[in-house]
């Protein structure tokens, strides 16, 4: 089905998943038992036995429903009630399996690899043309665990956010955001998460320019 960017935040869409997952967890017994959301994007779903808690991405569950995955909504769902069912013990083994299979689950350990997903911002691409994604800024260098399983300087990852490679701090890069500075010149003081500190050449001012609104020059 493709990736999407998740976008909508319209609320009737996760109340109604709330509600499609309350009628599920009461019809199985779970009245004990809350739901919520949650902001996680690399997971659909994830059980609390301590807590009681079964909680859903918020994120994941308007991308499922934007692109029509209906279905696959419902299943994260069920693979969850199957967790509450089975209990802490079984994780994914042949009990928690059975269980998810009697209450409509395809009892599949992990999403549908044709599942929407959240399209992600940071792309690593090795110099064999491997590619790894991140949701936020990697931290350190890192090199290609297919090329290698092991950290191999011979197979490092270039890093771009949304498509566009980043400068190094230092570099000297022309704003080119709509607005008072659009043109100013000046030097990469800092890598932020999505945005460069930039030092304006001549002004001493430092600015906050998104990534994509600097070009080095």
């Amino acid at each position: 089905m493709g990736k999407a960017r998740s976008g909508s935040s319209v609320p009737d869409v996760l109340e109604a998943i709330r509600a499609q997952a309350r009628t599920i967890m009461d019809a199985h017994g779970l009245t004990d038992w809350t739901f919520v959301f949650d902001r996680a994007v690399r997971r659909a779903g994830v059980t609390r036995f301590d807590r009681k808690v079964i909680s859903l991405s918020a994120p994941l569950m308007r991308t499922y429903t934007e692109a029509g995955a209906h279905d696959q909504v419902r299943e994260t769902i069920l693979h969850e009630v199957a967790h509450a069912l089975a209990g802490p013990r079984h994780n994914h083994d042949a009990t928690w399996r059975a269980i998810a299979r009697r209450i409509g689950s395809t009892g599949l350990r992990t999403v549908a690899p044709d599942a929407p997903t959240i399209e992600t911002d940071w792309v690593g691409t090795c110099p064999a043309g491997h590619t790894m994604t991140r949701h936020r800024r990697p931290s350190g260098i890192g090199s290609c665990s297919r090329c290698s399983p092991r950290f191999d300087d011979r197979y490092l990852l270039t890093w771009t956010y949304r498509g566009t490679q980043l400068a190094d701090v230092g570099t000297r890069v022309r704003v080119t955001a709509p607005g008072r500075w659009t043109g100013a010149v000046g030097t990469v003081h800092r890598v932020a998460q999505t945005r460069y500190h930039v030092v304006v050449s001549g002004a001493g001012r430092l600015l906050t320019v998104p990534f994509e609104h600097a070009e080095p020059v």
